[in-house]
């Protein structure tokens, strides 16, 4: 079995390149050179009240190191992510998910380098799911981090089942680029804004 994907709308690429660093839960740690070591550590909490309450917690921390033999300086960045989700089961069809994330970063160059960053990030995101062909979500990202001017994303994406061969979601508003976590699976996206679409085909 496998999974295919394809983009069925572009929507219009953002050229301001914003890096999200949503990555304090990844298994298996992404190595950019061989000596820029990534050290990753979460703990991760589940709670289940019957059937109709269910939460998910727990605090990721991501250490990260680039080292720059020419300029005689390295680059850490310190990154503690606390994510919450929360799931109210309303009947056999009707859910509703909130999904909460707090995120610190912090970046300093040793001995010598750019001033020190330290800032926070904050996503939030209320999804509501008519199983089990529809669901609606809308979400916000936000950042304190003074280098970027606009610090708002807000994007509402509705994902339709289409029988048991595929999955067809459509999204309006602005995406941040960088690294997304979902459901224990993370990927790189773009950012963008406009209208988006994305087909998944199963086989």
């Amino acid at each position: 079995s496998g999974v295919a994907q394809a983009d069925v709308f572009g929507g219009i690429r953002d050229g301001r390149k914003v890096d999200r660093e949503r990555s304090g839960f990844v298994i298996w740690p992404h190595f950019n050179l061989s000596h820029s070591p990534v050290y990753d550590t979460f703990l991760d909490i589940h709670y289940r009240h019957g059937r109709k309450i269910q939460l998910h917690g727990g605090v990721g921390h991501r250490k990260l190191i680039d080292y720059s033999y020419r300029n005689g300086y390295s680059h850490r960045t310190d990154v503690t992510t606390v994510p919450l989700k929360a799931q109210i089961r309303w009947s056999r069809r009707f859910t509703t998910l909130f999904d909460l994330e707090t995120q610190h970063v912090s970046e300093k160059f040793l001995p010598i380098g750019p001033p020190d960053k330290d800032y926070f990030n904050h996503y939030l995101e209320v999804t509501f799911s008519f199983a089990p062909k529809f669901s609606i979500a809308i979400s916000r990202e936000f950042t304190d981090q003074q280098s970027i001017s606009d610090k708002n994303w807000d994007l509402i994406t509705a994902a339709m089942r289409l029988g048991s061969w595929g999955n067809l979601l459509l999204s309006y508003g602005e995406q941040r680029e960088g690294v997304l976590c979902s459901n224990g699976f993370c990927r790189q996206v773009p950012g963008y804004e406009g209208l988006r679409g994305e087909l998944s085909l199963f086989f």
